[in-house]
């Protein structure tokens, strides 16, 4: 299960966040993860249960945004959420451009 390393990783990262921003603790969390990311989120749900009790998040809370995959042509900009290889417009090969990310982006900190 590599959500366990994905967690420590994000949990180091808040850390030092509230470190550099000489907060006590953190409150609130929320992360964005696309669906295509290879992270399963109730089990990286469960890896921050498990390990924030003993961190500056204890007690915090975890909000997830799942991302749908997005696909958008270079050529056309015409963009789908359909798993598709070429643009049906022009046949130029197809850029996932939303669905594949897995970022912090909020913290709460007191």
């Amino acid at each position: 299960m590599h959500e366990m390393s994905i967690m420590a990783t994000i949990l180091d990262k808040i850390g030092e966040i509230t470190q550099r921003e000489n907060g006590a603790r953190v409150t609130h969390i929320e992360l964005a993860i696309g669906e295509r990311a290879g992270v399963v989120t109730d089990a990286l749900t469960f890896a921050f249960e498990a390990m924030s009790p003993d961190t500056i998040a204890s007690g915090a809370e975890l909000v997830i945004t799942e991302i749908p995959l997005c696909y958008r042509c270079p050529s056309c900009a015409m963009e789908t959420a359909e798993s598709l290889n070429l643009c049906p417009a022009c046949d130029v090969f197809l850029e996932a451009v939303r669905g594949r990310e897995l970022q912090i982006t909020f913290i709460e900190i007191e």
